[in-house]
Formats: C-alpha cells, structure tokens, sequence
C-alpha cells in the first residue's frame, strides 16, 4: 500500500496495489466525527492506517467506483454513504464542510466531487486524473478524462483555490499553484483530446478483457 498525505488533519490517498496498470487510488479525509472513504480498494495495511479514528462512513463519487466500498464498510461496522449524484445507493452524503460538486449526470455516467473549501482539498475522482493515461502532453502531471475532454467540467472544478487534490486514478497533487493547474489542463482539454485517446482506449480494451474487473 502507497500512502500520500493529503492535509495537515491526517487525510490520506494510497494505492493498493503497486501494480496496477489503472493506478487505482483510494482516500480518507480526516474528518471531526472520523474517517470518511472514497472509492476503497481494500488493502491489509489499511486497517492500522485507519487507527485511532472511527469510520463515520465509506462512499464513492462515480457510478462504476463501487470497488470494494460494500466488504470494507461491512468489515468496520460503517455506513455505505451516498452523494446527491448517485441517492438510492446508500444513506445520504450530508457532512458539514464538505460540498458535493457534480461533475455528470447521465445515464452509465453519474459522478461527483467532493470539495473542502477551509482546506482547499479537492477528491475528484475520474473527471480529472494523474495517471499516464490522462495526461495530454509531455511534461504534464494532471490531465481530464478523454471522455470529458470535449466539454470539461470548467463549472464543477475549475475556478478553485485548489492546494491539494485527491484523484481515482493516480497519486495526488499538492501545491498552492493547484488551482490554476486544474484551469489551464480545463482550458486545453479540447486540444489535447487526439493525445489521450490512444490512452484511454487501451486502457479501456483491458478492461473488457478482463484484466481488471472494475475501476
């Protein structure tokens, strides 16, 4: 298990498995009432990383992130907890300081973020990521999803004084220019779109044939 600080309260990212081609990654904000979970993929060490703290709840942000949220709320007695975007999968995502943004709304498409204004701590979990498959040119570090790229989520996630920024897919990125990186990688995702295509359609064709059984 990789782990990355997120904030000075504790919160966290880490990647499960070192080899996963899709960069699975997980987070726990650090909240007054305990941890809350986004798109768990479950690991051994996960457990003492969480101690010290109850799990006030376990969620996640994108229709097809269930990963393993149901086996690892159930393991520590927590609730499965739902944003707005995806209401009937779980109690509702009601916590005080945390803003639910929706990224999309669609039929096989339902994701939101999550935004911490007092922190400038952003979990955007697939709109935006820091794996190589998103990222649009040489030298880049974060990137949009090859399918958003032809209307990005400017009004969701763009415009924020983002310092840190947890993804679904890849390491997360801190820094106080944070912000104005997510608007310029929004501004050119339209430009950049023939770069990542070949990204995502690999990636997607391993998904088919079954090397990875969800995101």
């Amino acid at each position: 298990m990789r782990r990355f600080d997120l904030d000075e309260q504790g919160s966290f990212s880490w990647i499960a498995d070192h080899h996963d081609r899709l960069e699975r990654t997980s987070t726990a904000l650090a909240l007054d009432d305990g941890w809350l979970l986004i798109d768990v993929v479950d690991s051994p060490e996960l457990d003492a990383a969480l101690a010290g703290r109850p799990v006030q709840g376990v969620t996640y942000l994108l229709d097809r992130h269930v990963r393993d949220t149901e086996a690892v709320a159930s393991r520590l007695g927590a609730k499965v907890l739902a944003p707005a975007v995806l209401a009937g999968r779980g109690e509702p995502l009601e916590i005080g300081g945390v803003q639910e943004r929706v990224i999309v709304s669609l039929v096989g498409w339902n994701e939101s973020a999550l935004w911490l204004p007092d922190r400038g701590l952003l979990v955007c979990v697939e709109a935006l990521g820091t794996a190589p498959f998103f990222l649009g040119r040489p030298g880049d570090r974060l990137g949009v999803h090859a399918f958003l790229r032809l209307r990005p989520p400017r009004g969701a996630v763009g415009g924020l004084p983002v310092r840190a920024l947890a993804v679904g897919h890849g390491e997360p990125l801190r820094g106080d220019g944070l912000g104005a990186e997510i608007d310029d990688v929004l501004d050119r995702a339209r430009r950049d779109l023939p770069r990542v295509a070949g990204h995502a359609l690999a990636a997607g064709a391993r998904r088919l044939t079954g090397r990875h059984s969800a995101e």
